[in-house]
């Protein structure tokens, strides 16, 4: 399974397997890439979100809350303080979990 990740002005496609890792790990991977490869990311994952925007579950399962080819978008701390939104407030957008499966028309 292949999921399409966003983080700064970067997309990577990232391989997960059967996608069993919950849906932090994508944040955790794409941080580590990009400050491979580009420049230091010195943040952790604070949410993921689709392309609607809607706030993706960090502990859900890959393979059960997102479809192949999927692009999503790592939230950084930063992200949120540059919208005002403090990591509290983020978090409680996470207590309702998605029920769908997004897919990129």
């Amino acid at each position: 399974m292949k999921i399409e990740v966003h983080i700064k002005d970067k997309q990577f496609a990232i391989n997960c397997g059967d996608g069993l890792q919950k849906v932090k790990w994508l944040g955790d991977v794409a941080i580590f890439r990009h400050s491979h490869f580009y420049s230091q990311i010195n943040s952790t994952t604070k949410g993921i979100k689709l392309e609607n925007g809607e706030m993706v579950d960090l502990n859900a399962i890959i393979s059960s809350t997102l479809a192949e080819n999927t692009h999503v978008w790592v939230v950084l701390k930063e992200d949120l303080e540059a919208v005002g939104m403090d990591v509290k407030q983020q978090q409680q957008q996470h207590k309702r979990p998605i029920t769908a499966v997004s897919r990129r028309k």
